[in-house]
Parts: structure tokens; C-alpha cells; sequence
């Protein structure tokens, strides 16, 4: 089976990559586990910037693909009192 995740990304990337240790410790679960998993990391580039990340691991935790959130949403698709905030902060790249 291959996978693949959709959306724009650097061809190589992955490779310039430096995931979090919790990502380390989910490689570990899901190779015990034998199962394919999607779940969100903390990554950081080469560059030393930090990214909010999803990933894509096989059944034997060997990283298929990576996937850094360009607009991470605040509180996912819902925003409580968005009415009342108005057009402050992040909230304006929502509209």
C-alpha cells in the first residue's frame, strides 16, 4: 500500500527535519503497534524555526510524509464569541 498526503510541500523536506522527542516516542508506539498512523508534532527546520506538523507513519513507524501547517487555525474551526472579537489578531485571515 502507498500513502501519500495531499497539499503543497517541499520535495525534501523531510529530510531537513528535526521532529520533537514526542514524535520519537509515537515511532516507537506505532512500530510495536503495527498500524498506520496521521497525528500532529512539533517540528523544527533547518533554519530553526518551529512548525506545527502533521505526519504520516507506516506500520513499522518509518516516517511516509510530512505536512507543516501554513495557517493553523486557533481553537480548529470554531471561534467562541467571534462575533464580539471582531477583526483582531488572527482572526482576520478566518474571514
Amino acid at each position: 500500500e502507498e500513502y501519500k498526503m495531499q497539499g503543497e510541500k517541499e520535495e525534501g523536506k523531510e529530510e531537513n527535519v528535526e521532529l520533537s522527542s514526542s514524535y520519537r516516542w509515537v515511532k516507537e508506539l506505532i512500530s510495536e503497534i503495527r498500524t498506520n498512523l496521521l497525528t500532529g508534532v512539533h517540528s523544527e527546520d533547518k533554519d530553526g524555526n518551529f512548525h506545527n506538523s502533521v505526519i504520516l507513519l507506516d506500520k513499522k513507524g518509518r516516517l511516509i510524509d510530512i505536512y507543516n501547517k501554513i495557517h493553523p487555525v486557533p481553537f480548529g474551526e470554531f471561534v467562541p464569541a467571534r462575533k464580539f472579537l471582531g477583526n483582531i489578531g488572527p482572526l482576520r485571515i478566518l474571514k
